[in-house]
Formats: C-alpha cells, structure tokens, sequence
C-alpha cells in the first residue's frame, strides 16, 4: 500500500541538510563573488604575461 510522505520526512530520511539560513547564503555569494573577482584579476595578469612573451620570443 502506498503511503503519503511530508517532503521534510524524505529529506531527512536522505540525509540531506536543513536550508541554509538567509545569512549564511549572504556570506557564501559574497565569497564567491570574492574568488571570482580575485580568479580575474591573476588570469588577467597571466594573459598580460603571455603577450609579453610572444612579443619578446
């Protein structure tokens, strides 16, 4: 016989985590943002790089 199941009751069965609050998503885009913008600045370096090489090679 089929039973009726709560999704938190699946959740938890799963062994999936509660939702994150507000806060911690804050702090988790906001450190993302951080490595994606420092991830840019060294690949722009590293490009600045390379040109110099094919310029002076």
């Amino acid at each position: 016989m089929l039973e009726k199941y709560n999704i938190k009751d699946l959740e938890e069965y799963r062994g999936e985590k509660k939702k994150n609050s507000f806060c911690e998503k804050k702090d988790n885009t906001i450190r993302s943002l951080q490595e994606v913008e420092h991830f840019l600045c060294n690949w722009k370096k590293a490009l600045k790089a390379i040109k110099l090489y094919h310029i002076l090679k």
